[in-house]
């Protein structure tokens, strides 16, 4: 019984472990798209914006 006890608290401890892992990995990954997907619709964006009519709103 202490065997299996003890199994168990190991097998949880890599769980966690690899959780916490996996999770600060998945933001890391999930922040740095974000920040290119920002970046890379400000470009469309700056690209696309009507020149002409900005100058007539002066």
């Amino acid at each position: 019984m202490q065997t299996f006890f003890s199994e168990s608290t190991v097998k949880s401890l890599w769980g966690t472990l690899a959780g916490r892992l996996w999770r600060a990995w998945y933001r890391l990954k999930s922040k740095v798209r974000r920040t290119i997907d920002k970046s890379r619709r400000r470009a469309h964006k700056l690209q696309n914006r009507p020149r002409v009519y900005r100058v007539e709103i002066r």
